[in-house]
């Protein structure tokens, strides 16, 4: 999930209770957009923490099969890159999978985001 979880904060746990009811096979993993950075912060990762959604800020999660593994890395307030300026891939291999998760498609375009195989966003608001 990229981001923005609201338009107000007393709109957020309703939003989580339907967002639970997708159930993915490998669980669901977020990053935080930067609206949810200025209001409700607490709240929205209370719900994700709820719901057993992973909040990813400069994390790294690991989804098994079989043996076989992918890695889906999250970026904390991508517009915050005195904080955040180093990728969490930095770390990783180039024979791992790495799917990057941040809010705005400009993070990859402006910090290096070295072994990723796949990067995210939302940042879009309705697409």
């Amino acid at each position: 999930m990229g981001g923005d979880y609201h338009e107000g904060c007393e709109y957020v746990p309703e939003l989580f209770v339907a967002l639970s009811l997708v159930t993915p096979l490998y669980g669901t993993a977020g990053v935080l957009g930067n609206h949810d950075y200025y209001r409700c912060y607490d709240l929205i990762k209370a719900e994700m923490e709820r719901y057993g959604m992973k909040l990813l800020e400069h994390q790294v999660d690991t989804i098994r099969k079989d043996g076989e593994f992918i890695l889906v890395a999250g970026v904390r307030d991508p517009f915050d890159l005195i904080q955040n300026g180093v990728s969490p891939t930095t770390e990783l291999s180039d024979p791992d999978f790495v799917i990057l998760l941040t809010h705005t498609p400009d993070y990859a375009e402006n910090v290096p985001v070295p072994h990723t195989d796949l990067a995210l966003a939302g940042h879009t608001h309705g697409g």
